[in-house]
């Protein structure tokens, strides 16, 4: 059976390392680009055939797509530069819409041809990005949903940036305590709860080391999946649940970022690659956020 590498086309960049995955080929492609220093081929199918998913609910009839760039601080700022020049035929063309993800901020490609769409999606509102607090509010919502309500229900966040950030107002916004978070720097724990605001301004001045800052022991970042707390957000990278981890969570809700954050387990009968969802809209909109 064919393998999500067999079935999906990918680009891999010429002047810079980095890649641009397309679930389908179709006249339009929309996706986030990320940028770390780990990030996979793998990683970019498996975030293009998200994207596939968020469009399919939607409704819009794009194809999922995805970039990423593999590059260190000390890179950044020459593997951007490098990755906007390669692309720009594709955006130019419609052939493939980005906008910013984990590692990428809107400036980064602001010199590409954009929508009024987009430009939305990047205001300012609530001191975040309009896009990351629609994403926060939407898993707010999500896990009020599931378990009636959130008032003085604890939480856990993997990953305080944009998106964890937004998830963390919203869930404080609805009564519920955020106990415990992580960024790349370690996880921190403090069951009476945290200030959101306070750690949004410790963000501001220190980014991910704000965990640094809190007088309050630094633990693995890992340690964040032990926590036992009514709702768990995993909302840095992919795949951080698997079938192991899974089987040793304490929270009663996990809502996700909407890009997938689990690994799908896969029965000994079945390699083939996950499916993609039918398509019937016929209608031309322009993408929502691309994240």
């Amino acid at each position: 059976m064919p393998t999500l590498v067999d079935v999906m086309r990918t680009l891999r960049l010429k002047t810079v390392d980095a890649y641009v995955a397309f679930d389908f080929e179709c006249p339009t492609s929309a996706g986030g680009t990320r940028l770390a220093p780990d990030v996979t081929e793998r990683e970019t199918q498996l975030l293009a055939r998200a994207m596939t998913y968020k469009f399919a609910v939607l409704g819009v009839n794009f194809g999922g797509g995805k970039g990423t760039i593999r590059a260190t601080p000390s890179e950044r700022d020459d593997a951007i530069s490098r990755y906007v020049a390669e692309i720009r035929p594709l955006v130019e063309s419609a052939k493939f819409l980005t906008s910013t993800d984990l590692g990428t901020v809107p400036d980064d490609f602001r010199s590409l041809p954009g929508t009024d769409q987009a430009d939305l999606m990047h205001t300012d509102y609530m001191g975040m990005p309009l896009d990351a607090f629609l994403t926060g509010l939407g898993v707010a919502t999500a896990a009020e949903t599931a378990l009636g309500g959130l008032e003085d229900r604890t939480a856990a966040i993997e990953g305080f940036g944009k998106v964890g950030g937004a998830a963390a107002v919203e869930l404080a916004m609805r009564g519920a305590r955020l106990i415990a978070f992580s960024t790349i720097h370690g996880s921190v724990q403090r069951p009476a709860g945290f200030d959101v605001d306070e750690l949004l301004e410790l963000r501001a001045q220190h980014g991910d080391r704000l965990v640094e800052h809190l007088g309050t022991e630094v633990r693995p970042a890992s340690e964040l999946f032990a926590v036992e707390a009514d709702v768990l957000v995993p909302g840095a990278r992919i795949g951080v649940i698997d079938e192991a981890r899974a089987g040793t969570l304490r929270a009663r809700v996990s809502r996700p970022e909407p890009t997938s954050r689990t690994r799908p387990v896969r029965s000994r009968s079945s390699k083939s690659a996950p499916s993609r969802p039918s398509r019937t809209s016929s209608a031309t909109q322009a993408p929502p956020s691309a994240t």
